[in-house]
């Protein structure tokens, strides 16, 4: 259900999240560039290729780019879009969160998930949905705030590549 929910441990304290413009080059390069920062090993680069996909699916119709601001500084950022299946109830998709090192373990994870079921709310989203691997933050706070498992992934394996031998 996409219900508006609060972090576990309050609102994390000087911390603000809201909409980033997909429309304003400066802030949603920002904004892409702290996500791609966040899916790459430390000091490997800026990351051109992830932070212009970003951009890229931050321009999307039905998408929408929150950040988590302590001031004007851009501490996390995240992205959810609301779909409406055929016949069907509009679903919220919440994904590519990131939070800037030194401001992890604050619940600004938490936070910009609240702040995307929310918003997702507001566009009529009845049902919210999030990916994660398993064991991760991401699977942490997404239970914390009643997400629950729905299916793991099937994962299966075949021996040699070709049409079966009988």
């Amino acid at each position: 259900e996409c219900a508006a929910a609060e972090p576990v441990g309050g609102w994390p304290s000087g911390i603000e999240t809201r909409a980033v413009d997909a429309g304003d080059t400066d802030a949603i390069g920002a904004w892409a560039r702290l996500l791609s920062d966040g899916f790459e090993a430390p000091g490997t680069g800026p990351h051109r290729a992830n932070t212009a996909f970003m951009i890229n699916v931050a321009r999307q119709a039905g998408v929408l780019c929150i950040g988590a601001f302590e001031g004007i500084r851009l501490v996390g950022a995240a992205a959810v879009e609301v779909s409406r299946p055929t016949g069907g109830d509009a679903v919220a998709g919440l994904f590519s969160a990131s939070v800037r090192d030194g401001w992890r373990g604050r619940g600004i994870q938490q936070a910009l998930i609240c702040e995307r079921l929310r918003a997702a709310s507001e566009l009529g989203a009845t049902l919210a949905c999030i990916e994660s691997m398993p064991g991760i933050a991401t699977e942490r706070n997404a239970r914390r705030l009643g997400f629950v498992p729905v299916y793991t992934k099937a994962i299966v394996a075949r021996q040699a590549i070709g049409p079966p031998k009988d």
